[in-house]
Formats: structure tokens, C-alpha cells, sequence
């Protein structure tokens, strides 16, 4: 974590990653999980979450203790970003979405 480098010998960087690691992972499960049905990113986005989640469940097994533990920690990290960056594009779909209803609602309550 930027705060709190790992290399500063604090646990303070290990409470943040485990923080940010399966709150992440857990809301992409979630969220993905409630859009199954409607958007077509559903699935996308719930198996980021549970790729991050399944890294983060290892790690904890293994202690990290496993032959390239950054390839863990991007397995832990990476799927929150590009799950969150699918979330982001669901978001401005439906947001584009409404604002043409509402544009499309005005013009024929204009004539």
C-alpha cells in the first residue's frame, strides 16, 4: 500500500491489503452475483470476484509460502481493478441509457 510500504516492516500494510482484498472481492461477488441477469457483465464481473477471492483464500491457506507469491498477490489484486472497471462501464451504459429515455421523453412532450 502506498502509506505503508510492505518493505517498512509494519503489519499496518498487511490490514490494509487484506482490507482492500476481500472487501473487493467479496462486493464484485455480490454485485455480480444481483446483475447476473441483467447485464451480460454479470458473469464477468462475479468471477473477478472470485478469482481475487480464491487467490485471497489461498494465501491465507498457504501462509504465501507457494514458489511466485507476487503472481498470488496479482491474482488477489488485479481482478478488483478490472472487475471495478467493468462495473464502471455497466454504470455509464445504464447512465447513457437514461438520459436518451429522458431526451426522447422531453422531445415528445415538447410537440
Amino acid at each position: 500500500m502506498g502509506l505503508v510500504p510492505e518493505d517498512a516492516g509494519s503489519r499496518w500494510h498487511a490490514v490494509g491489503a487484506i482490507m482492500y482484498f476481500a472487501a473487493g472481492a467479496l462486493a464484485l461477488v455480490v454485485l455480480g452475483w444481483l446483475w447476473l441477469r441483467q447485464t451480460p457483465l454479470g458473469w464477468f464481473i462475479a468471477a473477478c470476484g472470485l478469482v481475487s477471492l480464491g487467490a485471497l483464500i489461498t494465501s491465507g491457506v498457504t501462509g504465501m509460502d507457494v514458489p511466485e507469491p507476487g503472481t498470488l498477490e496479482r491474482l488477489m489484486g488485479y481482478p478488483i481493478t478490472i472487475g471495478a472497471a467493468a462495473v464502471g462501464l455497466v454504470v455509464a451504459q445504464r447512465v447513457g441509457e437514461q438520459r436518451a429515455a429522458v431526451r426522447r421523453a422531453r422531445a415528445v412532450t415538447a410537440r
